[in-house]
């Protein structure tokens, strides 16, 4: 299965990493959309509908950690959200407390990305 219906807001501080997960997820056939930093993400989360939200945790200006109590607590939005970082200290159990569907640790192999994202579909 591929991801030609779906619709992915990427959110990542990162340029080169947001541009290479883009450049994948759509390899794949999903329409994505990316900001640079969570608040910038909430606020197209406000005006667009998205299947899967990406997110680094941490980011300037709001942390993804701030982008999905945001989310889930303010827009009370149910769109599956898979955070990402490199930070050794943060566990998925801790994460799907706070409402996260999913959580990689950089660095990780995009199908791992992909994989997660199907498993969610079906």
């Amino acid at each position: 299965m591929a991801l030609e219906s779906l619709h992915i807001l990427v959110v990542d501080d990162d340029e080169n990493f947001r541009q290479l997960l883009e450049a994948f997820l759509m390899t794949h056939g999903a329409q994505v959309t990316s900001c640079d930093d969570g608040e910038s993400a909430y606020q197209q989360t406000a005006v667009q509908a998205f299947n899967y939200i990406v997110s680094d945790i941490h980011m300037p200006v709001m942390s993804g950690l701030e982008l999905l109590s945001k989310i889930r607590n303010i827009q009370v939005c149910e769109t599956p959200l898979i955070l990402l970082s490199g930070d050794a200290e943060i566990t998925q159990s801790e994460l799907t407390e706070k409402g996260a569907q999913g959580f990689l640790k950089k660095p990780f192999p995009l199908h791992a990305l992909k994989n997660m994202i199907l498993d969610f579909a079906t």
